[in-house]
């Protein structure tokens, strides 16, 4: 028997011997089950080992019904096992960090329809299990008080930024909207993480300066080296093939990572704003990035088909950096001067745009990319709908500077008079590429071929098709069969192991 009202403040009146009664309440490590949760592991890299894949798919199994065990309990047993029951957060963690992203498509390809049908389940009862954890109400009568909600997640780590960043890597291309309302609900009950998210950003920063020191690009302080004065000049070239793999990989999960969790929860772009991190990104992207993609290019006979992955590979955390970038100004400016164009601060908000802007030129190689995707004259369209007063000789200096960037990297554009209205926009040529082969836009001539390619191969039973096909159809638009060929032969390579952004150091 027990108590009505929120879990937090439930009684269990218990009876014992002789008449007597226990008053326990409903939250107490009394109520945990005793039961292990097995940790998950990384799949087998040899997916024709199948004394391993087996072992594999029988610890999956374990953790598929452990967590269906869970799904099922009550409210309150739940939350007693999820509170009390370390070994559930191991598990939970584990699979988080490891369970192959939908980015990586290449890396499940090889591997039998059974175990591909394992990981969709088990992702999904995951997903379930993460979704109960960050809601508070179930109902009228299984709810907790939101204030003490909020201190059950922080103060028993079963949410983390680690965790939030996992996350977002896992489902953000595929549950956006629900992931959208978790995130919320978890900062909003706990102002904390917001915190934590703040005390994140330096480690953030440094993780692109490790990758740069690591291929011998920057000095141990984070300072960028020129050409002539690098005495490391050569560690990039010395790295083996599977090193720079690991090393694309690694950029290519951050990458898309930040990029997702700033467009599932749009606050934390004010967050990001913060210790020059797009600075940092544009400079890792026009050195670090594109040397390691310059690399690639030098390899392209050693690598055989693994090139194909490390361009694909490449590709994704450019567009992602790039895509990161551009949400961070459209929230923190753009939307701003759209929606609170006469607030008393507007002139500070423009003032900080401009310099984030003028601070893109110095990094002609991003900016032209950046362009590319993200006109200027987008946000010209916004200044000219405004009705205070911007500097058009500023705008002119950023759109001069912008095309010149363009036109060094990429085919010439045609300029946009500044603050004019909204009447005509930027044409460019889509069908361009960029010189690095960065885009992966389609020529005209053969969008039928490519149209065909998706239609004959759309029904190919592979997961994640959408991330495959939006980086082969720009490789293989010549050809429907070759398209089929890549996709059926599995000659994407496995991202093995899985880098933690950041270490949570909360005691």
């Amino acid at each position: 028997m027990s108590t009505k009202g929120p879990l937090d403040k439930r009684i269990v009146i218990q009876k014992e011997e002789h008449g007597k009664t226990q008053e326990i309440p409903a939250l107490d490590p009394k109520w945990k089950e005793d039961r292990h949760f097995v940790v998950y592991q990384l799949l087998p890299i040899d997916a024709s080992n199948t004394a391993a894949i087996e072992e594999w798919l029988e610890r999956v199994d374990f953790i598929e019904e452990d967590l269906k065990w869970l799904l099922s309990l009550s409210h309150e047993r739940f939350w007693c096992q999820v509170i009390f029951d370390e070994s559930l957060g191991k598990c939970i963690d584990s699979c988080l960090k490891h369970a192959p992203r939908g980015f990586e498509a290449g890396s499940i390809m090889t591997y039998s329809t059974e175990v591909k049908d394992k990981l969709e389940s088990l992702n999904r009862l995951l997903f379930m299990t993460c979704v109960r954890m960050a809601t508070y109400k179930e109902s009228k009568e299984d709810c907790i008080t939101p204030e003490v909600f909020g201190e059950i997640l922080y103060e028993n780590f079963i949410f983390d930024i680690p965790k939030i960043l996992d996350m977002c890597a896992l489902y953000g291309q595929s549950n956006s909207k629900l992931l959208t309302k978790m995130i919320s609900n978890i900062f909003t009950q706990q102002p904390k993480y917001t915190e934590d998210l703040q005390q994140t950003l330096p480690t953030v920063c440094q993780v692109f300066f490790d990758i740069g020191t690591k291929c011998g690009l920057q000095d141990k302080t984070g300072t960028p080296q020129k050409l002539t004065n690098r005495k490391d000049v050569a560690s990039l070239k010395a790295l083996s093939n599977e090193e720079l793999g690991d090393i694309i990989n690694y950029v290519m999960d951050i990458a898309v990572t930040l990029s997702t969790f700033v467009e599932v929860y749009p606050p934390a772009c004010q967050v990001f704003l913060q210790d020059s991190l797009l600075n940092i990104i544009t400079s890792f992207y026009n050195g670090t990035l594109q040397e390691i993609s310059d690399e690639v290019k030098k390899r392209r006979k050693e690598l055989g088909k693994q090139r194909l992955a490390l361009k694909r590979g490449v590709y994704l955390a450019k567009t992602h950096l790039v895509k990161m970038s551009r949400l961070i100004i459209q929230i923190c400016f753009l939307n701003v001067f759209i929606e609170n164009s006469q607030s008393e601060n507007i002139a500070e908000k423009i003032e900080e745009y401009m310099e984030v802007l003028s601070a893109f030129l110095e990094d002609k190689r991003f900016l032209a990319d950046y362009e590319e995707k993200y006109p200027f004259g987008d946000d010209l369209d916004v200044f000219s709908q405004m009705p205070y007063k911007v500097d058009g000789t500023r705008l002119q200096f950023l759109q001069e500077g912008i095309q010149s960037a363009y036109n060094l990297y990429r085919k010439q554009i045609k300029t946009k008079p500044v603050i004019e209205a909204p009447s005509e926009t930027i044409r460019k040529d889509e069908s361009s590429e960029a010189s690095d082969g960065w885009a992966c836009s389609v020529e005209a001539s053969d969008g039928w071929a490519c149209s065909v390619a998706v239609s004959d191969a759309a029904s190919v039973d592979v997961p994640y098709i959408d991330e495959v096909f939006y980086f082969l159809l720009g490789s293989y638009h010549t050809c429907n069969s070759v398209l089929q060929h890549v996709l059926l032969g599995g000659s994407f390579v496995a991202s093995r192991g899985r880098h933690s952004l950041t270490s949570d150091n909360r005691n």
